[in-house]
């Protein structure tokens, strides 16, 4: 039962990282700043949330591993951001998801989630409509 759990958890983590993986590709490269650091901010609750808690310097390489170009100086003030709101806590250099943490990540879940199915939605029917001009 637990295996299942762990195993159910894993898969979702990897949806929620190729959705929003895939919703940036969607997006004009030059994205918003509001829209960027939403999006980084999903990631780090995320990633607090999935690793037991995060630190800067590690979050800066993860984030930019998705194509952001960041500094350890935004990710800190990202960081920064979340705490004051109360979706993390900080120890001993290391950001933890709080329990309304985990609850807005939930609820962002769900929208990045019907947000990927309606792109996916809607590019579907442009290349049918594409095909049928051909």
């Amino acid at each position: 039962m637990c295996y299942n759990k762990h195993v159910s958890v894993l898969l979702e983590v990897s949806v929620i990282s190729m959705c929003l993986d895939h919703l940036i590709e969607e997006v004009s490269p030059m994205l918003h700043s509001d829209f960027k650091d939403n999006f980084i901010r999903i990631h780090l609750l995320f990633h607090a949330e999935e690793n037991h808690g995060i630190e800067v310097d590690t979050m800066s390489k993860e984030i930019e591993s998705h194509g952001y170009q960041t500094t350890p100086s935004k990710i800190k003030k990202e960081l920064e951001h979340l705490r004051k709101e109360d979706f993390l806590t900080f120890k001993n250099d290391i950001y933890h998801i709080s329990d309304k943490g985990h609850r807005e990540l939930a609820e962002a879940k769900e929208k990045v989630k019907i947000l990927h199915q309606e792109i996916n939605h809607s590019s579907q029917e442009k290349s049918i409509i594409h095909r049928k001009d051909e």
